[in-house]
């Protein structure tokens, strides 16, 4: 029982620890790759710590998209509201016009505010629908323990512009493709 339980544990540390050595592994490859492209002389880089300091999950950023919508949907909202009231003033200057007579360039001039207002509500609806969308699968992805950032504090030496070797410490930002995103 012993050996099988000893087995048990060290096909459990192999297995998982293999993915967290292949997962830094991965992220000093790109480090690698983006010191080619930013550091002055990268054959001086010499990597002290790789710490990962947090993770974003996909339902983290759906939690923080779902806290965004309601107000883009305000702000859409009152964009209509606006643009509806404009609408109704040029309607009534038009019906004014039309009793006064005579004024057909102003009354074009209102026609052609119209339509402008009334393609922007068309174009603000479309906004509206497509953040609703937005909001449906965010909600199904809230619960997504799916990991699409790795924050990482990357700690390494690297030659200046004098040729001396500084210490540099960044906050790196991985997709999950461990693709560098930002560094800070």
């Amino acid at each position: 029982m012993k050996k099988l339980l000893l087995i048990f544990l060290l096909f459990n540390f192999f297995a998982f620890g293999q993915k967290k050595i292949d997962i830094k592994l991965s992220m000093k490859k790109s480090i690698l790759k983006y010191n080619k492209e930013h550091l002055k002389d990268p054959s001086s880089y010499q990597l002290m710590t790789l710490t990962v300091l947090s993770t974003e999950t996909l339902g983290d950023m759906s939690a923080k998209l779902l806290e965004e919508i309601p107000v883009a949907l305000n702000s859409i909202n009152k964009e209509i509201e606006k643009n509806n009231s404009v609408i109704l003033q040029r309607k009534e200057k038009i019906k004014e016009f039309k009793e006064i007579g005579g004024k057909e360039v102003e009354i074009e001039d209102c026609l052609e505010t119209i339509r402008v207002y009334e393609a922007d509500n068309i174009k603000q609806n479309d906004i509206k629908k497509e953040w609703e969308l937005t909001r449906e699968k965010t909600e199904r992805n809230l619960r997504s323990k799916y990991i699409a950032y790795y924050y990482v504090k990357h700690k390494y030496r690297a030659k200046n512009s004098y040729g001396g070797l500084d210490i540099q410490t960044d906050i790196i930002k991985f997709d999950s493709s461990f693709n560098i995103k930002e560094v800070e």
